[in-house]
């Protein structure tokens, strides 16, 4: 897709664009992007003590199930340990 290089709000229009419903990562400066509730994408920061699988992975679970439950657009949701 070539990706790597959008700033935050770039990727976030790309994301729109592409029909993606939401972003989840581990930027924490994402959910800074201006006028975020007006998006239709939502985002989902994980927020582990270390970026790494084995501080990820526990998030896992509370990341299914906001997932299965829906998000409604332009929600910013913050999962931490």
């Amino acid at each position: 897709m070539g990706w790597e290089r959008l700033t935050n709000r770039k990727l976030l229009t790309a994301a729109e664009r592409e029909g993606f419903q939401v972003l989840v990562t581990v930027d924490k400066n994402v959910r800074f992007e201006p006028n975020f509730a007006k998006r239709l994408i939502s985002l989902v920061t994980l927020n582990p003590r270390l970026v790494d699988f084995d501080h990820i992975a526990p998030l896992a679970g509370r990341l299914r199930e906001l997932l299965e439950q829906g998000l409604p657009p332009g929600s910013e949701i913050v999962i931490e340990p």
